[in-house]
Formats: C-alpha cells, structure tokens, sequence
C-alpha cells in the first residue's frame, strides 16, 4: 500500500459568511483562515481554507437565507490526519446550518508520489476508471451543474490520446487531459506537486460516506501502483456484481461496501451515450431519458 497524500473541497450555501464561519473554528483545534476570492491555496500554517464559490451564482432556492455561496478547503492531509482534521471541519460546517442543493460538489485530491517517472501507473489507472466509470457514475446523484462541465466522464479524444502516447508522450497528454473530467489527471505529471482529482461526487456532508469515498479511492490508486499492468476491457454495466468487483479491486471495508451497497441505484441511472454533456445535464435537471440498455441486477 502507497502511502496517500490527500486533500478534499466542500461546496455549501451558508448563512454565515467566510470569514464568520472561519472563526467558529477559534476553539476546535483546527487552524481555519477564509478569503474573498476564489481558487485560492490553503495557505501555509492552516489546516483548512474558506472562501467564496463563484460557481454559485444563486443561493438555493428552496433557502433564500444562505446567499453565501463557499467552498472549504483543506491544506494536503497525511491519512493519520484526514479524521482529526475532516472530521471537524465538517462539523463546524454542518453546525452553522450549511444547506446543499444539485449545484454542490464534493472533490477529493490525492497525491502520486513518482508517477511522473512511471507512465504505467497513469494508465492503469485510466484503465480501471474506464473499465468502471459507468459504476462510480451509479454511486453519486446527478448534478446539476454538468452545464459547466464539472464532471465529465474520461471517454473520448483525451483518452484515446493518452492511450496512444508513448511513455515520452504521456506528460503532454495529461496536460491536455481537461481538468474538468471526473478523473483530472492533468498535474498527474507535475515535477513537484503530482496528483489526481476526483470530481464525480456530489456535494456531501457526511463523514462516513466522504470517508469510505476516500477508501475507495486509495484502493484503487493502491491497485494502478501495483506490479501488475491493467488489461483494456470493455465497460462495465452498472449492475450490483459490477459494483461488488470494482469494491473488491478497491479493498474497502464490509462497513464502506454496506454504505455503497445502500446508495447504489444502477436502475435510476443512465448509460452514458455519445453527446454525454447534454445527457447529464438533463439528467442533472430532473429530465428523464429513455433507457438505452438494461442495467438492473
């Protein structure tokens, strides 16, 4: 098992502002500071940033009250810190009344120690997503917010780019790769700072479930650094063995796997077709499409 470097960001409507809800953090034992701007670095000395999401441009409509639209951030976390540090960070959050609607998203960051220096283990792990992307599609809800591309599945020229590359080649195609897809590879090649971005989740609160994401994910990671070289298969479909093969590959916890069992709908899902962003949206938006191939157990 590699040793996991790791990151998260929370999407929310709050009541409160950044810098209000930052300071609710003053007795935690959490060092939290807050900006104005956006897309800014947890700055050195915090454990966690908040500041203001532009990606919101109303606040819920069901909460007129939340107009503060943010987004909080944790510095890079070792796996002995991800509860310490998690864990109340999300409490505050929930505690200042933060409310969630189909806007919001949840993204996990983890860090590759040398896979700049192995291609390998870059397209194991396009392999493994590729082959269970419609699975890992099956785990989260819509989101609404697929008109801006938050989340775009890996098929298509990007992917078959990389595939072709040599091991030479490989930086330029994570480069051109397009941050927004589900799986960001595009600092997979990073000299300094390598690392993935897991954007398919939507927004969430909940330890347990952004925990057991996070497990599923190191597995998975665990696997694309292994000795072996991941064969190219065809998709899976979204049935429950699917499922209980890619959290067999991933080594999650009975715990986590009752957790993804009980979330888990292939059937109030869609298979992806070939113009998959107007698909999403509209599935992000309550629209309902026709099912295109049996996807039920």
């Amino acid at each position: 098992m590699i040793c996991h470097s790791l990151g998260v960001e929370f999407e929310f409507a709050s009541l409160v502002t950044s810098e209000q809800l930052a300071y609710t953090y003053a007795n935690s034992g959490l060092k939290v500071t807050s900006s104005i701007g956006y897309g800014s670095s947890t700055p050195p000395g915090y454990d966690a940033l908040i500041e203001y999401d532009r990606a919101f441009r109303q606040p819920p409509k069901d909460c007129p009250a939340h107009r503060n639209m943010l987004e909080a951030k944790t510095r890079v976390l070792s796996e002995d810190e991800w509860k310490p540090i998690v864990r109340v960070l999300l409490d505050g959050i929930v505690r200042s009344g933060a409310k969630l609607d189909t806007r919001a998203v949840f993204h996990l960051t983890l860090g590759l120690p040398g896979a700049a220096y192995e291609p390998r283990i870059i397209r194991n792990l396009m392999e493994i997503v590729y082959q269970y992307e419609e699975v890992i599609y099956a785990l989260v809800e819509p989101i609404s917010a697929m008109y801006n591309m938050s989340s775009v599945p890996i098929l298509g020229r990007a992917m078959t780019a990389l595939r072709l590359a040599d091991d030479q080649s490989i930086p330029g195609a994570v480069a051109s790769w397009g941050r927004v897809r589900g799986l960001n590879i595009t600092n997979a090649c990073d000299s300094t700072n390598p690392r993935i971005e897991i954007r398919y989740h939507h927004g969430t609160l909940d330890y347990e479930r952004i925990t057991a994401w996070k497990s599923m994910w190191c597995g998975i990671l665990d696997v694309a650094y292994s000795d072996i070289e991941v064969t190219v298969k065809r998709p899976r479909i979204p049935n429950l063995s699917a499922l209980d093969d890619l959290l067999e590959i991933a080594g999650v916890s009975n715990h986590e796997a009752i957790l993804f069992r009980q979330d888990y709908r292939p059937n109030e899902k869609y298979r992806l077709s070939g113009n998959v962003i107007a698909e999403r949206f509209l599935r992000g938006n309550g629209i309902r499409l026709p099912v295109t191939e049996q996807t039920g157990v």
